[in-house]
């Protein structure tokens, strides 16, 4: 609150979800006894899942907390089980039960049986399912097979704590509300009328045995676990009442949380919680009374968006009046800087340099002798590194027709593609691991790219990344790589693959942002008929590029406006579709907490009509594409006064 203008808190919150039509959210502005509460909510939800009330605002983004476990189970024959078979448990049998899945459909009006098919269930896992089927085991008449165990396979009280988060009045009420959130693992933002702000990490993680007890034969959870002994959820004889696994969880008050820092300020964007996996080792924190301190598998080890939000931050409290108004709180969310680029665009600045002396390896000059790697490389020199679509059909945060970033955002994008084919992808196709599970997360391949980069490409394994035979210099092959890949990049967006949308170009001025960065908002019968999807919207709303699907919009990969590759693992180019992407911000929300009430504005992309042509099924689509936002309201005479229609549901005695 001391950093913002008005002396009270703002708090701003996107929630990311793949982009349907209608929108996954709605809004809702909820009176009854005991809650008054406006916000946004899903379909078939009680209460509202983020919003505020007369006193607290809160906010609601995924934790990924590590809440479901494999085993490889030890099964042997046991004819006094109900399905013949069970697990050993330090050498007891347990029974695996059975039970009868039956599916349904609806039939040319007929509720029909499809399928019908047996079960086999593991009641140590929380009644968790083997999920493939039993074959020979280890040991000699023995079977072996995979079972799964989730918090989210027993009864939990999600709706529940929902509910009462939205009676909350205070601080405490929130936590109390928060530990009825069982499953959901969410990181929950919290701003109230008397000034506090906070942080909290919700959902139930349970406890290994291994990682409690720091076994010798300790395995990471995020891999295959001993299903036999020493690796399972601790159980518990007594349920605490607040509490609906019936097995050891962390204690709340070591979940990740702060309130009322003395920064005033709270960031996080799905990045690590605690910084527990900032060394990439997410098994060596201890908690304060033993054991250690596992919260997930590090896939979100750190964050190039809450990298950038604090940098925006520090960059306003530095100016003259050192504060943050609500306005320049929007701004902020609509963010669409691509921070990867400005780390890793001096290798091709300095790659460029290299080659351009007299000195330089023949391989490596010759890149400066190719007037097209010339021009990109001083484009991408220039780029202020905001990615704006570039063209007068694409939808702008800014409302910005900056050609010469939006051209510079293609090169980069693209040679990001081709580099990481050219290194990381070439070595291991090399050593015949094409077919192996890859650094693909969109996080994880740049970093290991970034790592290689300043490592003139040898790995932690001793792999030269960066392996040209005949080179012996090693900032030399770093070079050659980059500059192949960028001319590599120019060849892709000039070939087949990108024609769709630029038709063979060599003229770097037609490398538009907007032809390839596009959406398409899914309808759930647009796979059956794709006039559903948005667009086209059986005509309401044609796409804006002809011959090319979707809407052309700025952003990219990483920036705080999110708008990642549809591929969300991955960040490699093969086509003009490449770049299209279907998940970004579903609803947007910035609250300003007064002392006496708190203001607050949302969007939603496209409507809350799932009709084709409907009045609401595209009105909020275009203010959303522009990262405009509109008032929520509480007052019931302005709902009244700007509603479109009014329904009124009395007792049939009235």
């Amino acid at each position: 609150a001391q950093h913002s203008a008005t002396g009270r808190p703002l708090l701003a919150n996107d929630m990311h979800l793949r982009l349907d039509n209608p929108s996954i959210f709605h809004e809702v502005h909820l009176v009854a006894p005991g809650i008054a509460v406006s916000g946004s909510s899903l379909p078939g939800a009680p209460c509202v899942v983020r919003g505020h009330n007369p006193d607290i605002a809160w906010g609601v983004t995924n934790a990924r907390l590590d809440i479901t476990d494999i085993y490889s189970e030890v099964i042997v024959p046991d004819a006094s089980s109900p399905s013949g078979l069970a697990t050993l448990q330090n050498g007891v049998p347990e029974s695996i039960e059975l039970v009868m899945e039956t599916f349904t459909a609806n039939i040319n009006g007929s509720l029909m049986v499809v399928d019908n098919r047996p079960v086999l269930i593991v009641p140590r896992r929380s009644n968790g399912p083997l999920i493939t089927a039993p074959e020979p085991g280890p040991l000699p008449g023995t079977l072996t097979a995979l079972s799964v165990q989730s918090v989210g396979f027993g009864a939990t009280r999600d709706p529940e704590g929902i509910c009462a988060i939205n009676r909350a009045t205070n601080l405490d009420e929130f936590k109390a509300a928060l530990q009825l959130v069982d499953f959901a693992s969410q990181n929950f933002s919290y701003a109230d009328r008397a000034g506090n702000i906070g942080y909290f990490v919700s959902g139930e993680l349970p406890l290994r045995e291994d990682l409690q007890n720091l076994s010798a034969d300790l395995s990471p959870p995020f891999l295959i676990r001993n299903g036999y002994a020493g690796q399972g959820w601790i159980p518990l004889d007594t349920v605490p009442e607040v509490q609906a696994t019936p097995f050891e969880i962390l204690p709340f008050d070591e979940m990740p949380q702060v309130v009322n820092p003395p920064s005033g300020v709270i960031v996080n964007a799905n990045n690590d919680h605690a910084g527990n996996t900032l060394d990439n080792n997410t098994l060596n924190d201890f908690r304060k009374n033993g054991g250690l301190l596992y919260l997930n598998w590090g896939g979100r080890n750190f964050s190039i968006r809450a990298g950038r939000v604090n940098e925006m931050i520090k960059q306003r409290l530095s100016t003259k009046d050192g504060k943050i108004s609500y306005g320049q709180m929007k701004k902020m969310q609509a963010d669409n800087l691509l921070s990867d680029a400005r780390v890793l665009i001096p290798y091709i600045l300095e790659a460029y340099d290299h080659a351009s002396r007299a000195e330089a390896h023949p391989l490596l000059a010759a890149f400066i002798s190719e007037p097209r790697i010339s021009e990109a490389v001083e484009r991408l020199r220039d780029w202020n590194f905001s990615t704006p679509t570039g063209i007068p059909e694409g939808y702008d945060a800014k409302q910005e027709n900056d050609v010469a970033a939006s051209v510079a955002t293609t090169i980069y994008s693209t040679w990001r593609g081709t580099i990481v084919a050219n290194s990381i992808d070439a070595t291991l196709n090399a050593l015949g691991l094409s077919g192996v599970p890859r650094p693909a997360k969109r996080e994880e391949v740049v970093t290991a790219l970034k790592h290689l980069l300043e490592r003139d490409g040898v790995g932690e394994s001793g792999l030269n990344f960066f392996n040209l035979p005949g080179l012996a210099e090693a900032a030399v092959r770093r070079d050659v790589v980059v500059l192949q890949s960028l001319s590599d990049a120019l060849d892709l967006l000039a070939s087949d693959a990108f024609a769709p949308a630029l038709s063979h170009s060599v003229d770097q001025d037609d490398y538009r942002w907007g032809k390839l960065h596009r959406i398409v908002l899914r309808h759930p019968l647009g796979t059956v008929e794709p006039n559903f999807n948005l667009p086209p919207a059986f005509g309401f709303f044609p796409a804006p590029l002809v011959g090319l699907e979707g809407i052309p919009v700025d952003g990219g990969f990483e920036t705080v406006d999110e708008a990642p590759p549809l591929d969300r693992n991955n960040v490699r180019v093969s086509d003009s579709d490449s770049f299209m992407f279907d998940v970004a911000p579903t609803g947007r929300f910035v609250a300003r907490v007064g002392d006496k009430k708190i203001k607050a504005v949302t969007s939603l992309p496209g409507g809350e009509s799932a009709v084709p042509g409907n009045r609401f099924s595209l009105n909020l689509l275009e203010p959303w594409l522009r990262n405009e936002n509109f008032e929520m309201l509480r007052s019931y005479k302005r709902l009244r006064g700007e509603a479109a229609s009014i329904q009124e549901y009395l007792p049939a005695a009235l």
